[in-house]
């Protein structure tokens, strides 16, 4: 449960700004297709997500969204909804550590969120899971069992079908996810 105290207030004030990762700019300028059915909490929190629009996460958490509550889950690589995911494990696929970081300091605790910061290689991202107590070597659903052969797999410049079948990240950005994902022990 998120509390509004002035020191909350402060953190979110602190790490507020704007992201301008290049990835970001190219999914939010043009492949954005948001959800076809907003209008309740969690698709526009979900839109916010998609779009890399920091100020409304920020301003639903300190509303009382709760990080780790189910939107609607869309990767970066598809146009529509495939039913919901915990909020965290959504943001951690689009990459921006902005939003990341503002949901872990509201209590995000999605484990399996690094599972799509690595297989959409987000260095960043992974680092702040990494960092907020989320272990390495999490278990994954789906095509590769855990988050270094995912983050591997993209630096071979190979996807699986038990991924989307393409990403954002670039290879050194998934070659730099690797390496931290291995300083941080995962096998």
């Amino acid at each position: 449960p998120l509390e509004k105290s002035q020191s909350w207030r402060d953190t979110m004030k602190k790490t507020h700004g704007v992201f301008t990762s290049a990835a970001a700019i190219l999914v939010a300028g043009s492949l954005f297709a948001g959800p076809a059915h907003a209008g309740s909490k969690s698709d526009k929190f979900a839109e916010a997500i998609f779009k890399h629009d920091v100020a409304t996460v920020k301003d639903m958490l300190l509303d009382g969204f709760r990080p780790d509550g189910k939107i609607p889950y869309r990767l970066p690589t598809k146009d529509s909804a495939s039913g919901k995911r915990p909020a965290l494990y959504v943001a951690a696929a689009w990459g921006n550590p902005e939003i990341v970081e503002l949901m872990l300091n509201a209590g995000g605790k999605q484990k399996s969120a690094i599972c799509m910061s690595a297989q959409f290689g987000w260095p960043k991202v992974t680092k702040l899971l990494l960092e907020s107590g989320i272990k390495a070597n999490a278990s994954c659903k789906g095509g590769k069992p855990n988050p270094l052969l995912r983050a591997k797999e993209g630096a071979s410049g190979k996807m699986s079908k038990g991924t989307a079948g393409k990403t954002f990240g670039t290879k050194a950005q998934f070659e730099e996810t690797v390496k931290i994902l291995m300083a941080a022990g995962a096998k």
